[in-house]
């Protein structure tokens, strides 16, 4: 900052300093970057006492400033009014009083309260015609934002709020005085490009639609929405109309999409988006009770062949009716999960398999697998007629296996496919009543075809819990080497028999 304010003029800095009151007037006619502040507070233990005093006479004599960061002081904004060319403000973790003097710094165009505290946003602010950035996040204190304050932003390009504060759309209009923000003023932002938003789905118009945004993260009706991703959006019982209107703008862009407790959806491509949401990083659903298949390419044209190509953490859980992920026709040009690095599957009670063998293999990035609860799970991989994949090498990257709950589950692989788990390091199978061998093949030739011994050569852990009809690893004329395992555990499996020396050969 130095550099660029020439080399005479340094920025002072007094961050989490001894100080406990500024009561004294500052005289720096030429400072230009002022970083002052107390001893940081966290905000449940949040402690007004050891906050950093500030007088309002402070900085009266340093009318230059342009950047100003206070951090964990008490003060009223009025000690601000004679800064009339800053153009930054940060206050962060500050207890603050008399907001409305900020309207007389006309030239401001940062304004960050973060985690700060106060109770209203005043009207006077719709002065701060230049203001390019506004950040209330954190504010847990902030009730109320006057109707018709942000819409008078007009030059506003970044507003983040994580606090559930506009307007019911039932709620009949206030006036300025009485009434609060509402959605549909983001609509008079014609420069809005950052958004960060918390909100609850009565305070959406019925034509409301979010515009184009280079970076977002938007939440409705939940208290929660973490992601690490610039473009996400987590979304909580909705309609599925809705949901499609809302965001059209946005799904050619969204890289994190969570979706909870959605009705009126049997899948989610088409419904959601008919191209695919192609930049998909990270996709979760949850509760959606009507959902039956993730993706119908049967009801996909053909100019939307490759779906999904960035897509590389898939969560399902809880999905009671879910039959499928996939439906429709399986051209290897359509069926694309070459990114997909994480999938989780839990208590999804209906599904019956959870890969076609077009499916897996397409994954040859897949390190992490998990499928729990799903109780009318028989397949992982199904094997489609004519199609039994002998030969082919898949899920080569597989790391983590862990299968839990799956009473109906006979196998976990078709003996073909562990010829291709060379980076398997964990493989957990815990109550599955039905569990006959981990790995099978259809007929004995088969297994003859692909080797009697396989070799699992980075296995490291095994666990073996509650598997009441597991009798053997492979079927009887097959074994596996396990050159690399570290801790094995084996639980209630009473038919498993172990040979006299297996576990010093470490094999099966």
């Amino acid at each position: 900052m130095g550099e660029r304010l020439g080399n005479n003029i340094q920025p002072i800095s007094l961050l989490e300093s001894k100080l406990k009151e500024l009561s004294v007037r500052l005289v720096c006619p030429k400072l230009k970057i002022l970083l002052l502040g107390g001893e940081k507070q966290w905000s449940s233990h949040y402690d007004q006492s050891k906050l950093l005093k500030v007088s309002d006479e402070c900085f009266q004599e340093m009318k230059a400033l342009e950047v100003v960061s206070l951090r964990y002081a008490d003060l009223s904004l009025k000690s601000l009014q004679f800064l009339t060319n800053l153009k930054t403000l940060e206050l962060s973790g500050c207890n603050l009083r008399d907001i409305s003097f900020l309207a007389k710094l006309n030239k401001l165009e940062v304004l960050s309260f973060r985690d700060s505290r106060f109770d209203e946003l005043p009207i006077e602010l719709s002065e701060l015609k230049e203001l390019r950035m506004l950040d209330l996040r954190g504010c847990s204190e902030l009730r109320r934002i006057p109707s018709s304050l942000i819409r008078r932003f007009s030059q506003l390009e970044e507003l983040y709020m994580e606090k559930d504060i506009f307007e019911e759309m039932e709620v009949e209009e206030k006036s300025i005085e009485t009434g609060n923000a509402r959605l549909s003023e983001l609509n008079y932002l014609p420069c809005l490009v950052v958004l960060y938003l918390k909100i609850n789905s009565k305070c959406l118009p019925k034509d409301f639609a979010f515009s184009k945004l280079s970076r977002y993260k938007i939440v409705v009706n939940k208290t929660y929405g973490y992601s690490e991703s610039s473009k996400a959006l987590t979304i909580g019982y909705i309609d599925a109309t809705l949901l499609t209107a809302l965001f059209k703008a946005l799904y050619h862009s969204v890289e994190h999409l969570s979706l909870e407790g959605v009705t009126g959806c049997q899948n989610i491509l088409p419904s959601i988006d008919q191209k695919g949401l192609k930049k998909l990083n990270t996709l979760g659903v949850s509760h959606c009770k009507d959902l039956k298949c993730m993706i119908d390419a049967s009801q996909l044209g053909e100019e939307n062949s490759e779906l999904h190509p960035s897509l590389a953490r898939l969560v399902l859980s809880f999905l009671p009716e879910l039959q499928c992920i996939w439906k429709g026709p399986m051209s290897i040009h359509m069926v694309n999960f070459q990114s997909l690095t994480d999938v989780y599957v839990g208590f999804c009670t209906s599904l019956a398999y959870l890969f076609t063998l077009s499916i897996a293999r397409s994954l040859g990035q897949l390190k992490s697998l998990s499928v729990i609860g799903c109780e009318s799970l028989e397949f992982l991989i199904k094997i489609e007629e004519g199609d039994n994949g002998r030969g082919e090498k898949m899920l080569s990257k597989l790391e983590d296996l862990k299968i839990q709950r799956c009473s109906r589950l006979e196998y976990v692989f078709p003996v073909f496919v562990a010829t291709g788990l060379i980076q398997l390091k964990n493989l957990e199978t815990e109550d599955a009543a039905e569990l006959k061998q981990v790995f099978h093949g259809k007929e004995e030739n088969e297994i003859a075809e692909e080797g009697k011994d396989i070799k699992l050569p980075n296995l490291k852990k095994l666990k073996l819990n509650k598997l009441e009809k597991l009798t053997r690893f492979f079927l009887e004329n097959n074994h596996s080497t396990l050159p690399a395992l570290e801790e094995f555990q084996m639980k209630e499996c009473p038919n498993l028999t172990i040979k006299e020396g297996v576990l010093e050969e470490v094999c099966f």
